[in-house]
């Protein structure tokens, strides 16, 4: 940017790098310095779309809540007059913030306006990546089954792959539909490269993914180690909600091992912060907690009601991809308290 001949060049590199500092490079206490100087710049350019993605990430991590980051990245997105290039590459790092933004409401109105959306910047620019995401991880039960095997061929070729931002995305869209196994050794790769002053965000991400996997493949022993580090650097670069998966493992490890204070206290910790925000996905992250406590021991009353409060029986909500992990511990909880039909259905 210091090299640019005019303020608008300069304002606009200034904001890209706010955005590549906020979602890849990893460190959001730059991001507000960033974006003022690209505000000094060109004051004409201050409501670029790369500019609003890095504010929306600097505000989901802080103080902000979600109504006002999804206002922020929907009004730039529209207004988002593309040439190719670069700029469609600034678009996708937009509405995959925006997808994120999304999945922490658990709200599926927000969704559809992002559908739509996405719909105009794939006729432009197509990316598989971008579909892909959309329904394996923001609406995994109701995926068309082709795009399960774009999945799979994007896991299969994750060996290949170079770049710590699709590695990442593929595994997150791995995630929900049991394909983390086959990323691990291409996460591994991003953790390494994070230590090695790479991409800090991209291998935070990492560490929780593969924390994700260690839980559900029984490598406990593994989890803590991998969260603790993850956490320390949400800590040391202000990431907060990127920090919220690492501690939902940690509540649900406590909370299989019989640890009931710390599972009582990280689920009261994420209920607390992400209230104020409208981030009602950390609630199902603390109704999983609590019911598996609960469960574990043989309260199937709570263990009920917190899951209730996130299943309606017989019915798969759309945009809820979490409750895919809860529907065998409420018919457990359904059945021992004597509500065989909700069980059942």
């Amino acid at each position: 940017s210091d090299l640019s001949s005019t303020g608008a060049a300069r304002g606009r590199l200034l904001a890209e790098a706010a955005c590549l500092g906020a979602n890849i490079t990893g460190d959001l206490r730059n991001v507000h310095a960033l974006l003022d100087n690209a505000l000094l710049a060109d004051p004409v350019g201050s409501g670029s779309l790369a500019a609003a993605t890095a504010a929306a990430s600097r505000l989901i991590n802080s103080e902000g809540d979600v109504d006002t980051a999804h206002r922020l990245l929907m009004g730039a997105v529209r207004n988002h007059a593309g040439t190719g290039g670069a700029d469609d590459d600034i678009l996708n790092e937009a509405l995959l913030t925006l997808l994120m933004v999304c999945f922490h409401s658990g709200r599926p109105e927000l969704w559809q306006l992002f559908d739509a959306e996405v719909a105009k910047a794939q006729q432009r620019s197509p990316d598989h990546l971008l579909c892909v995401l959309r329904g394996t991880f923001g609406d995994p039960a109701h995926v068309p089954p082709h795009v399960l095997d774009l999945l799979d061929d994007m896991v299969a070729d994750l060996h290949r792959e170079t770049d710590p931002r699709r590695i990442v995305r593929t595994a997150v869209a791995a995630a929900y539909v049991d394909r983390l196994p086959g990323c691990r050794s291409a996460l591994r790769r991003v953790v390494d490269d994070g230590r090695d002053g790479g991409a800090i965000t991209m291998a935070i991400e990492a560490f929780f993914l593969l924390a994700n996997d260690a839980y559900f493949s029984g490598q406990w022993d593994d989890l803590p180690k991998l969260t603790e580090e993850g956490l320390r650097w949400c800590t040391m670069y202000n990431y907060r909600l990127t920090a919220e998966p690492g501690r939902f493992l940690r509540g649900l490890l406590a909370a299989a091992q019989g640890d009931t204070h710390t599972a009582r206290r990280t689920a009261d910790r994420l209920v607390a912060w992400g209230n104020p925000r409208g981030l009602g996905l950390l609630r199902v992250y603390a109704a999983h907690i609590r019911a598996l406590s609960a469960l574990g021991a043989a309260d199937f009353e709570s263990a009920y009601c917190h899951l209730r409060s996130v299943i309606t029986p017989g019915r798969i909500p759309a945009h809820l991809p979490h409750a895919l992990w809860l529907f065998l511990d409420f018919a457990e909880a359904a059945a021992r308290t004597g509500r065989h039909a909700e069980a059942a259905a």
